[in-house]
């Protein structure tokens, strides 16, 4: 029941991305476009994996539920700017600079 409820959620919040980015998707061919979902959730699976396969031992050690919370926090926050990073770089190669739009 939780694997369905993390996948209505997934694809709520694909749709959600897609309505938001509706005019830049309509420059992008199929193939550029199928590349920019399959890419959002290769980023996905790898923060996952990451953060249960490397950043839960690291932490578990650590005695104070406080002071795990805090680092395992820590952690999430620095894999998810690495990996955000990587996947801006992979976008812009994939559409031509067309996606991620630019902010501001």
């Amino acid at each position: 029941m939780y694997s369905f409820v993390l996948l209505l959620v997934l694809i709520a919040v694909l749709w959600y991305a897609y309505q938001k980015n509706k005019e830049t998707f309509k420059q992008l061919s199929i193939g550029q476009t199928a590349g920019v979902f399959v890419s959002y959730g290769a980023a996905v699976a790898i923060i996952v994996a990451v953060l249960y396969y490397v950043v839960q031992p690291i932490t578990e050690p650590i005695a104070n539920e406080l002071l795990k919370l805090a680092a395992r926090f820590g952690f999430l926050i620095i894999v998810l700017f690495v990996c955000m990073f990587f996947l801006e770089k992979v976008l812009k190669k994939i559409t031509n600079g067309v996606f991620p739009p630019k902010r501001g």
